[in-house]
């Protein structure tokens, strides 16, 4: 672990088993900013770049990237719950294409 947060030898035996737990919180803590910064980006280009008239909401997708979903326990898995959000506003856009045709035609 002290190889993981960047310590050297010499210098994890330099620290008492406190100091330890406080810079691989520290790191934790840095880890899982960064993935939910990447997670938020992810989620909002995908909402952006999709093609549907109503878009999933960017907020339940980074729920669901960031896996604050599923330690909810809302959750399958991220990416099968991401797959789900996206084939409902596609058949949603469908059928709405459909209704639309239909009514058009009359």
């Amino acid at each position: 672990m002290a190889f993981r947060i960047g310590l050297k030898p010499a210098e994890f035996w330099t620290l008492t088993p406190r100091e330890f737990q406080l810079m691989v919180e520290a790191h934790n803590d840095n880890s899982e900013a960064a993935h939910d910064a990447r997670a938020w980006s992810l989620s909002t280009l995908i909402c952006a770049l999709g093609s549907f008239r109503h878009k999933p909401n960017p907020g339940k997708m980074f729920d669901e990237l960031s896996g604050r979903a599923a330690r909810r326990g809302k959750s399958k898995a991220g990416s099968e719950k991401i797959g789900e959000i996206v084939r409902k506003a596609r058949e949603r856009e469908r059928l709405r294409k459909k209704e639309a045709e239909k009514n058009g035609r009359r």
